[in-house]
């Protein structure tokens, strides 16, 4: 028999209900197995924040995770062992989030099998899907209804998942190319209007239906009804032709009796309008959510993409209301307000939602307090070590403004002090600076504010692997790298004195072991002895 693998994961999309409580199996495990889970928690995370780039992670934490993976694949962990992964998630967890603190981190992709949305393909769009074809099959229904059906309810299922949840850089570039493939989509179904021959069949449907869209045109009951509708949709200026019907009465020789009634090309140049005017925002929103140097973070950018979607679809509402306030009397200004709502639409929908805000009623203001309107800058971290040429994470939290932009700058402002972009990102010198370096995070809001750390640029000494274990008379090469430092020669040592190594760096284990023991190898620079790495060797019989 194969890996059947897939076939548990199917099932577990299918019937949610079937997988296992993690909570309940957590009281049955033992210390070895419940470390196992932590250390695959722990390194879960610590590819998830690798693969999305939000800071570099110190070399410190990822060597702890990989000795707690080396222990529990071959070992039993002791206190130490758990303190040590304990301290590593604890750092991974500092690391600033994405956006929601709340979503599970890291988050659930679409395809897991802890995920409901396969759940929700199969049982919303698959299976009423293939009813619908058996249907078609024995002629009870079309066969374009259940296909329609698929398309619509899969797009709307995945574009709920792109937009919702902790929105990471892989789920940002999913929801822009959402957009784009609905623009597409906009565009597509603004032009197939004029190139079908018979785009809208069952015209018995659209008669009795309240929205429709038909061959037809208004006849009203009175002189005095005709002037609330505009000259080409009239039946005595413009005749028949294809329009969008809103809530009038039709009969079945096209005339329309009340509701609003609107040229279909008015409609559908609203809809292109607004598909081309996403196509213009979706690339600035894309190039600003990447760029490092940019105000907007990926929830700002989440929520700038939605609003662009819901102006494409709101667009020919703004056309159809459009149409009747101005009345227009000419095709041509027709086309220009169909196009123009649609291609206007983001800056009308803002002046709405700005006039809603004025005629909200106003709250009543918060009690004043002591420190009520003061802008405060705090860093993190206050301090920080780094080795030449390397690289670190600050951050730093404004309070008492909505104004959270900072400006950030080096003392001394040369080279000497390596570089930092504004988001916080400091890159030390190749070589130690004469004096100490100074990070300032200023708030944007009132530069008078500020919050400083210091960094010290010293010399460092790794050796590579950090952890290892070995049985007796084996051997393993060790390798040192000596950042900030003249000269890159090392001397080895052995504390305490179990086995031996070589001036190469080659540990070799003692013949005998009688019990377990650690055993620490020391790489000492030549050029400063008071720069030194380690390594610890776990010896075993």
């Amino acid at each position: 028999m194969g890996d059947l693998s897939w076939l548990k994961n199917i099932w577990a999309w299918m019937w949610p209900w079937a997988r296992q409580n993690p909570e309940a199996d957590q009281q049955e495990l033992s210390p070895s197995e419940q470390f196992s889970r932590d250390v695959a928690a722990a390194s879960a995370l610590l590819d998830f924040l690798i693969k999305e780039g939000l800071q570099p992670i110190r070399d410190e934490v990822i060597e702890d995770i990989e000795a707690a993976r080396d222990v529990a694949a071959n070992g039993v962990p002791s206190k130490e062992d758990r303190s040590r992964l304990q301290k590593a998630v604890r750092d991974l967890a500092l690391v600033p989030r994405i956006t929601v603190v709340t979503a599970r981190v890291p988050p659930v992709t679409f395809w897991s099998v802890d995920s409901p949305w396969p759940g929700l393909l199969i049982w919303i769009s698959i299976i009423p899907t293939v009813l619908g074809l058996i249907a078609a099959l024995f002629g009870v229904a079309h066969w374009h209804l259940p296909v329609a059906y698929l398309f619509v309810s899969v797009l709307v299922i995945t574009g709920l998942y792109v937009f919702s949840g902790t929105v990471t850089n892989n789920k940002l570039n999913q929801i822009i190319r959402f957009c784009y493939f609905l623009t597409g989509i906009a565009l597509l179904g603004s032009v197939l209007p004029f190139a079908l021959p018979d785009p809208f069949p069952g015209q018995d449907r659209a008669w009795k239906a309240p929205i429709g869209i038909l061959q037809g045109c208004v006849e009203p009951s009175n002189e005095e009804a005709a002037k609330d509708y505009p000259r080409e949709v009239l039946c005595k200026h413009g005749g028949s032709q294809w329009v969008a019907n809103l809530g009038g009465r039709a009969e079945k020789n096209g005339l329309i009796n009340g509701g609003l009634v609107v040229p279909l090309y008015v409609v559908v140049l609203a809809l292109f309008g607004g598909a081309i005017s996403m196509t213009r925002r979706v690339p600035e929103y894309q190039r600003r959510a990447m760029d490092s140097h940019d105000v907007l973070t990926n929830a700002e950018a989440r929520e700038s993409l939605v609003f662009q979607i819901m102006q494409v679809f709101t667009a020919p509402l703004i056309a159809v209301t459009t149409y009747y306030i101005i009345l227009p009397d000419t095709p041509l200004k027709s086309v220009v307000l169909g196009f123009g709502s649609g291609f206007a639409s983001e800056p009308i929908l803002l002046m709405i939602r700005a006039l809603v805000d004025k005629l909200r009623p106003a709250t009543s203001a918060p009690p004043p307090t002591a420190t009520s309107g003061a802008v405060t800058v705090t860093m993190i971290p206050p301090s920080a070590t780094v080795p030449p040429g390397t690289s670190t994470q600050f951050a730093a939290n404004v309070l008492g403004t909505p104004n959270t932009q900072l400006l950030w700058s080096l003392d001394p402002p040369d080279a000497s002090a390596g570089t930092i972009s504004q988001n916080g990102f400091y890159v030390a010198p190749a070589s130690p600076p004469t004096k100490g370096v100074t990070v300032t995070a200023r708030a944007a809001a009132d530069a008078t504010k500020f919050a400083t750390a210091s960094v010290k640029i010293e010399p460092i000494v790794t050796v590579s692997p950090p952890f290892d274990t070995l049985g007796p008379g084996k051997d393993r090469q060790f390798d040192a790298a000596v950042l900030g430092l003249s000269g890159p020669g090392v001397d080895w040592s052995i504390d305490p004195a179990e086995g031996q190594i070589s001036a190469s760096g080659l540990y070799t284990a003692p013949n005998t072991i009688g019990a377990a023991k650690t055993v620490s190898i020391v790489a000492r620079s030549k050029v400063d002895a008071t720069r030194f790495g380690t390594a610890k060797i776990t010896l075993k019989p």
